[in-house]
């Protein structure tokens, strides 16, 4: 299996398996692994490209469920890549924290708790710039057997923190149009099977906090910048499916180190060091022209992949383009860079916007590296 086909996920909130037979859920877990093993994959929403020589210096990451497991491999990865961590969790980790992570024991479901927490963040550290929300819990049993308190806490931790940690922490990320957030989910995203009821109904609003977060951040607050990742595991050597484990032979499915899912979190964390290097590696910007060929008034256009509003003198009153080697530029009709007139001019762009019939109608313009 690649590092990419993950394992179930993640955290150091206490796991509840009652001791019972396992007889259902393990035949609903090998239904969910047929449908894995025909449509796992991890859902992203950029190309991950890696290189040994990118470390995450730059890059302050608040990671969840950090104190054990699949958290505190993660934590190994990115201190060797020079990352500074903050760890949040309700338990002190057991291991000897290196140089540049610090922990703060935190109740990620609580309002309150994230917001002192956060205040002591922005004094010593400064704003993160990536977050990992991979803190999880599950409580075996049927519908009927589990109680309230164990279908509120699945939620809450599971679900109810991804919205409570945006809402302190992505403001932030939104206002430099840079930052990462990383959502561990599960291939319950896609499935649902006995005695994990509530737990497949919190991934599955996993997934659609990913596919939300990423359209605000794209439509709404303009910030194409700040990088959206899910990633759907199945099962892994973590105290959360300790319960299955004791009955090995019965399960007979794979279950793969922990190791394997914090490589394929760093490789999409190591996809954002370069993509954010994009105010210092970014190309050169385009120039726009208010009359044909490429004559008149100029405008300049950053290649960073924001939307540039043209200035009011030049709204509608473009009519030619050049642009650097691998830039190119997307012309948009509206304020908000959502109605397309013309899609991926490239170098070295057009002076006669006549010829392609949309001169005198660009309002904004989007304009980005297209080697990367």
């Amino acid at each position: 299996m690649s590092s990419f086909n993950m394992v179930h996920a993640i955290g150091n909130y206490a796991v509840n398996f009652p001791a019972k037979t396992f007889s259902g859920a393990v035949i609903g877990c090998l239904a969910l692994y047929h449908f894995y093993s025909k449509f796992s994959t991890t859902r992203k929403n950029q190309a991950v490209m890696t290189s040994e020589k990118h470390n995450l210096a730059d890059e302050l990451v608040l990671l969840t469920g950090g104190s054990g497991g699949i958290g505190k491999h993660i934590i190994e990865h990115l201190a060797h890549k020079k990352a500074r961590v903050l760890v949040l969790d309700v338990k002190k980790p057991e291991f000897e924290l290196s140089t540049g992570i610090a922990f703060y024991q935190t109740d990620i479901t609580s309002t309150n708790d994230i917001s002192r927490v956060a205040s002591k963040i922005r004094s010593l550290h400064g704003d993160p710039t990536v977050l990992v929300n991979a803190a999880g819990i599950f409580h075996c049993g049927s519908l009927l057997e589990k109680s309230e308190r164990e279908i509120r806490e699945t939620f809450e931790v599971n679900t109810v923190s991804h919205f409570l940690l945006i809402k302190e922490f992505l403001p932030s990320m939104i206002k430099h149009n840079r930052g990462h957030i990383i959502t561990i989910a599960s291939i319950a995203s896609f499935v649902t099977v006995a005695e994990m009821v509530d737990y497949c109904c919190t991934k599955a609003s996993a997934l659609a906090f990913h596919e939300g977060v990423k359209q605000e951040l794209k439509y709404w607050y303009n910030a194409p910048n700040v990088k959206t990742s899910i990633i759907h595991p199945l099962w892994v050597e973590t105290s959360m499916i300790k319960g299955f484990m004791q009955y090995q032979s019965q399960f007979a499915q794979p279950i793969m180190k922990p190791e394997v899912v914090a490589k394929a979190v760093l490789e999409q964390l190591l996809a954002l060091a370069l993509f954010s290097c994009a105010a210092q590696c970014q190309k050169g910007p385009a120039t726009m022209y208010s009359e044909e060929p490429c004559k008149g008034k100029e405008v300049s256009v950053k290649s960073d992949n924001s939307c540039t509003l043209l200035p009011l003198e030049f709204r509608q009153n473009i009519n030619g383009a050049q642009l650097p080697e691998d830039v190119v530029c997307n012309f948009f009709s509206d304020v908000k860079c959502e109605e397309p007139i013309f899609y991926g001019m490239e170098d070295p762009g057009l002076c006669s916007f006549s010829e392609q019939e949309f001169q005198n109608q660009t309002v904004s313009v989007q304009c980005y590296d297209g080697s990367l």
